[in-house]
């Protein structure tokens, strides 16, 4: 893949580089965050006597952050202010952390803490994406390829963090983490341009306020059925893998698997799910099939995880192929965020795919929301499999949603 950096006379090669490794450290930093609440289910439940609905609206939370300041970044993202919104983020971040501390006990605050944590989570792949378009010629890939580093990191360094946690103590392993990102902090304060270093010309830029930029991408019809499809779709990585798929390995699959190997099947989900996401974008971009895959990305997922579900797999080699293929298959995001950018402007290119994102999120806050609701923290095989059984459903929606759009994109085109 062509990954040239674009030239603009300011920055170099290896500057413009050094700054897209900042931004790749902070996305990565902010999945780790995001997933590792995943280590901590049967902890907090057990230790801290959390029912199941009150956490999965602390996961929950953490998307509705999101949302709320996804589209705020995408829309600043577009107008030069990378660096203030980094900043900041960072900060907020810190405050999350440090409020996770000391209140970790208190459920409001733990709500107020993960709510923070998922809004300046945002600016992490806003940012990401608008330093691609600026910097590389082949953005696409660029963002395809953070997104692998970051979704194949977070696994592994979350278990990291939890080994750490059970040699020292809950205090101790935030610590780290603030320290980590204080010193992203400093250097993104340092390196990271201004907004009148990073953008020359605002002849490609929307002249609309936030607010008109929104009212015309929902009259886009096509672009909210996406967006619906998007969220519909969202359940099995924000839902099962970054929250329930190691409780639910440990109960449902106690008997073919080990503690140990259990550790391992959510890492094994994320990183098939970050090689789904390179893999899926690139095939995309060469075939331009894309409503097909996302077809057959769909069908991939409701059938491996409703296999998964089902609690019949009687080897723990079934349950890995069925882990592998489940994450692979869920890498469809990046094929709905290509279509949804074809069914807007190129001006909002950018904030349309902000907005997009953030409904995904939405729906990921649903499913969290959804799934905590109906568990009734017995732990059994039959708690988990009734509420987590909202997932297939939502991909049996989202399917007829995409063949329906399939049709009429077929129909417009002759």
């Amino acid at each position: 893949m062509d990954t040239t950096i674009k030239e603009d006379g300011q920055n170099k090669y290896g500057y413009k580089i050094f700054i897209w490794i900042i931004l790749a450290l902070f996305f990565i930093i902010q999945y780790v965050l995001r997933v590792l609440p995943n280590e901590f289910t049967l902890f907090f439940i057990e230790n801290f006597k959390i029912s199941s609905n009150k956490l999965g609206q602390i996961f929950g939370l953490y998307y509705i952050g999101y949302a709320v300041l996804h589209i705020i970044f995408g829309f600043l993202a577009d107008k030069g202010y990378i660096k203030n919104i980094v900043i900041i983020s960072l900060l907020g971040i810190l405050l999350s952390l440090t409020i996770s501390i000391y209140f970790y006990d208190n459920w409001l605050m733990s709500l107020v803490a993960r709510f923070i944590l998922g809004g300046c989570s945002a600016a992490a792949i806003t940012s990401v994406i608008k330093i691609s378009v600026l910097y590389f010629k082949n953005f696409s890939f660029v963002i395809s390829f953070t997104a692998f580093l970051g979704i194949v990191s977070s696994g592994y360094i979350s278990e990291l963090l939890f080994n750490y946690y059970n040699q020292t103590n809950w205090e101790s392993m935030n610590i780290a983490i603030i320290c980590l990102i204080a010193i992203l902090f400093i250097i993104s304060a340092i390196f990271i341009p201004n907004k009148d270093k990073l953008i020359d010309s605002q002849s490609n830029i929307s002249q609309d306020s936030i607010f008109i930029s929104l009212i015309k991408l929902f009259k886009n019809k096509d672009f909210i059925r996406l967006c619906i499809v998007g969220a519909l779709m969202a359940g099995t990585i924000e839902g099962f893998a970054d929250a329930w798929s190691s409780s639910f390995f440990a109960t449902v699959y106690k008997n073919i698997v080990t503690p140990s190997e259990i550790a391992y099947l959510t890492p094994i989900i994320f990183t098939s799910f970050a090689i789904g996401t390179l893999s899926i974008s690139i095939i995309g971009d060469i075939t331009k099939k894309y409503y097909p895959m996302l077809i057959i990305a769909n069908l991939s997922m409701m059938s491996s995880f409703s296999i998964i579900l089902s609690g019949l797999l009687t080897s723990n080699i079934g349950l890995i192929i069925a882990c592998i293929i489940l994450g692979f298959s869920s890498g469809y995001q990046i094929i709905i965020m290509t279509l949804g950018i074809k069914k807007t402007v190129k001006e909002m290119a950018a904030f349309s795919g902000s907005v997009l994102n953030t409904i995904i999120m939405l729906g990921g806050y649903l499913f969290h929301s959804a799934i905590g609701y109906i568990f009734n923290s017995t732990n059994t095989t039959s708690s988990f499999q009734y509420a987590l059984s909202i997932i297939p459903i939502g991909l049996a929606i989202a399917l007829i949603l995409v063949v329906y759009l399939y049709i009429s994109d077929k129909k417009l085109i002759k």
